[in-house]
This record gives C-alpha cells, sequence and structure tokens, in this order.
C-alpha cells in the first residue's frame, strides 16, 4: 500500500511540473487597485491552494458546528 501511495504522490508530482513547464507566460493578475503579473502556472496553482484551503475551513466550521449541536442536543434530553 505504501508503493501505490508513492507511485501516486510521484505521478501528481511529475503532473505538476509537466503543467509548470508548459504555463510559462506571464498574466497579469488584478485584484482591487493590486496588480501583478505572474506565470500562469503559478496563478493557477495558488488560486487552486486558495480553494482547498477555503473548503477545509468551511468543512472544519461545519464539523465543528455538527458536534456543537449534537451536544446541545444531548444536554437538552
Amino acid at each position: 500500500m505504501a508503493n501505490v501511495k508513492k507511485i501516486i504522490a510521484i505521478t501528481i508530482g511529475g503532473l505538476a511540473v509537466l503543467f509548470a513547464l508548459q504555463n510559462t507566460a506571464s498574466v497579469p493578475v488584478s485584484f482591487l487597485l493590486w496588480e501583478i503579473e505572474a506565470p500562469r502556472a503559478f496563478v493557477l496553482l495558488l488560486t487552486f491552494t486558495f480553494g482547498v484551503v477555503a473548503g477545509l475551513l468551511l468543512a472544519h466550521a461545519m464539523q465543528k458546528d455538527a458536534v456543537r449541536k449534537a451536544k446541545a442536543k444531548t444536554t437538552k434530553e
């Protein structure tokens, strides 16, 4: 099983490198009054990372809320 995880990790890493090599063109990024130029791969990977972090935070908050509601329901009974 550990070998399968290593193979999957190496494959994903290789795909990430291939993606970065194929998306080197600089693109402008504007946000409110802020504007920079960055490689397309960096912008996409950064956006993906922000999405993952936001999803994890939301999932954690929802799980915490469910636990709190379960505790409140148990205390009422």
